[in-house]
């Protein structure tokens, strides 16, 4: 399950990180006076072609931004998630069928050395992936907030093209990131039922208490942020009631005024 979810995040991150961007450009250009752009509010003096192709090149760099997000977390796929799911979910597991690995990965002689490799790559990639979470998660909201209030408070003075790019820009925030935060919280969930399956190796006695010493001093593999928090199966959930709780606060706000 978590293989599949990673896999069909990756291609839609794929065809969204090639396609979305240049859109952004393409409307701009087409639709520089969109009230969605801050370019609107320019000075009408301002308000020319050579402006429009100066500013154009902001959402260009944007494009560009984020090929190389897309390239990053493509690298990522390949070079992390691709050889280490299986190991978590079933090659470092007792009683599992159809091994692709060789029988001496699950004896104590080998299993140690692997697991404890397979933290310290996990623990470079959460040193990076973990510093970005907060920003991006705060970037999401805000946004997400943005789109959802201006589409309900102001819908019927929106035109179609404009309630049309707000809406697939909320339905994408809250889509990439609801299924990050799903692809995070099932891997800390395999990665504590990795250690508790430790627990069944048919084992003598010795190896046995080697293997409960060692399976102590491990952490379950999850994204950490920071050493105070991990991503859960329940973060997804904080995250969407924070988009709705945040929504009727917002309108409350503005109705207020």
């Amino acid at each position: 399950m978590l293989q599949i979810l990673i896999a069909l995040l990756s291609i839609f991150l794929f065809v969204l990180g090639k396609i979305g961007p240049f859109f952004v450009v393409l409307h701009f250009i087409l639709f520089p006076q969109e009230g969605i752009y801050f370019y609107s509010s320019f000075p009408t003096f301002l308000q020319n072609n050579y402006t429009i192709f100066v500013y154009a090149c902001h959402y260009v760099h944007f494009a560009l931004y984020a090929w190389n997000v897309l390239f990053f977390m493509l690298l990522l796929f390949f070079l992390y998630v691709v050889p280490s799911v299986p190991l978590i979910l079933k090659e470092l597991r007792p009683n599992k069928a159809n091994y692709v690995t060789f029988n001496h990965l699950r004896t104590l002689k080998y299993l140690l050395p692997t697991y404890r490799s397979l933290e310290v790559l996990h623990l470079n990639v959460n040193s990076i992936v973990g510093l970005a979470f907060i920003p991006e998660q705060t970037l999401v909201t805000q946004l997400a907030l943005f789109s959802i209030c201006t589409m309900i408070s102001r819908w019927n003075e929106l035109d179609v093209i404009t309630t049309m790019l707000l809406f697939t820009w909320t339905a994408g925030f809250l889509v990439i990131w609801s299924t990050a935060l799903e692809a995070a919280g099932l891997l800390h969930m395999e990665g504590r039922r990795l250690l508790l399956s430790w627990k069944h190796w048919n084992w003598n006695a010795h190896d046995k208490k080697v293997m409960s010493k060692f399976r102590k001093s491990c952490r379950p593999i999850g994204l950490r942020v920071g050493s105070y928090h991990i991503i859960k199966r329940t973060s997804v959930l904080s995250f969407l009631r924070g988009i709705v709780r945040g929504t009727f606060r917002a309108l409350l706000t503005i109705h207020k005024k």
